[in-house]
């Protein structure tokens, strides 16, 4: 930094003071707005429709609003995380979130998979609903914790970790069995007839499971039945490996009675499974009993009971 030389003796003018180097401007609102949906949505396309403007300005704003709070935007597996400290962006966070709850814009409610196409608009009209189906509960737990999103609907409660001290609760919604899942023509399915060969044993067909350390209860449950041979490393939803194997009329793959809505040309396989899929709405503890939060769990209480009836 430069200093003025300062000039001595009596009559001399006051000495010049510098100036502190100049602080980097907040991010604008929608600047933020626009970084928070990448986090959620992943794709700058599925933002730019929702926000109703072009990729490039999403990804414009989303890189002014992470310089402007010093931290580094990647993107790592598909997903975009930020690098540096944090606590200023976690500050604009909190203030964005009461907003949203005041009702000065949407609340963001992260869908599972099973529900994401019936649910694309939420049954109550103060939430808007999105995320990436993810399969393992790492990252929409981050994203709640971070206040990115507000509420997760989440079809594997039951997998949730068990912290004594966790910043989230669950609101249950259903509680459903876990199915064998296969497609309609599938030898298992189908009553033999006196013509036909004895189908083979269970354990022969394939059977898709997930990484061990994404839903470990089902995963031990599958491997108790012999069923466990292909497992896929996936953290997030991806039909190409997660449903379309089944339609090689042999693959299985468990999962629940809204899979059979989303794919009428399955069924579920005669097979009692002794567990339970725990469908729930997960919140932070101190949004528990926010008006806005209450309302979407009793709508969601009469939209599954109305689809499952």
């Amino acid at each position: 930094m430069v200093r003025a030389r300062q000039a001595t003796g009596p009559g001399a003018a006051a000495p010049i003071r510098t100036l502190p180097p100049q602080l980097p401007s907040l991010p604008s609102p929608d600047s933020l707005i626009a970084l928070d949906h990448l986090c959620w949505l992943g794709s700058g396309r599925q933002v730019a429709a929702r926000l109703g403007c072009n990729p490039s300005t999403i990804s414009r704003k989303a890189e002014s609003c992470s310089v402007s709070l010093g931290l580094l935007l990647r993107k790592r597996s598909g997903i975009w995380r930020l690098y540096g400290n944090g606590d200023l962006l976690q500050a604009e966070r909190d203030l964005h979130q009461r907003y949203r709850l005041a009702g000065y814009g949407p609340l963001r409610l992260e869908i599972c998979a099973e529900l994401a196409d019936p649910l694309s608009d939420p049954p109550h009209p103060a939430w808007c609903s999105g995320g990436q189906g993810h399969l393992t509960s790492r990252r929409p737990l981050e994203l709640l914790e971070q206040r990115v999103i507000d509420a997760w609907l989440c079809s594997f409660c039951e997998e949730l970790p068990s912290e004594e001290n966790a910043f989230w609760r669950v609101l249950e919604l259903a509680s459903l069995p876990l199915l064998l899942l296969a497609d309609a023509r599938h030898p298992l399915g189908t009553p033999p007839s006196s013509e036909a060969a004895d189908p083979a044993p269970l354990g022969d067909y394939p059977c898709l499971a997930l990484p061990e350390d994404g839903q470990p209860r089902r995963q031990a449950l599958l491997r108790r039945l012999g069923l466990v041979h292909h497992a896929q490393p996936l953290e997030r939803y991806d039909a190409a490996k997660w449903d379309e194997p089944l339609h090689d009329g042999c693959t299985l793959r468990p999962g629940i009675a809204f899979d059979l809505h989303r794919h009428p040309g399955w069924q579920a396989l005669p097979l009692p499974l002794a567990h339970e899929a725990r469908i729930g709405l997960v919140l932070r503890h101190d949004l528990m009993e926010e008006l806005p939060a209450q309302r979407l769990h009793q709508a969601l209480q009469e939209w599954i009971a109305a689809a499952l009836s």
